[in-house]
């Protein structure tokens, strides 16, 4: 992921309360904003791909979208971004 995603990422907490996910959906949210594949996330938390599904369609409910490009896309541009500034010297 290059610099400018990174500044867009909305945090965890804006979407648990702008669109009502839980921790495990929200998690699930920011993989698939990163960029990452059903099966690299279960892979990376450890649970089965039918589970990332079920999360995703609680998701695209949740989100009122219905592909993975409009969660993406609106999560991205909606989401209050977390702001990743560089240290002053």
């Amino acid at each position: 992921m290059n610099d400018a995603a990174r500044r867009q990422r909305p945090a965890e907490d804006t979407l648990r309360t702008r669109f009502g996910l839980t921790r495990a959906e929200s998690r699930v949210a920011l993989l698939r904003c990163d960029g990452r594949a059903p099966k690299n996330i279960a892979e990376t938390i450890g649970v089965s791909v039918e589970t990332v599904r079920s999360q995703m369609k609680s998701i695209f409910a949740k989100a009122d979208v219905r592909r993975q490009i409009e969660l993406v896309r609106l999560l991205l541009n909606n989401a209050a971004p977390v702001t990743l500034e560089r240290p002053k010297p």
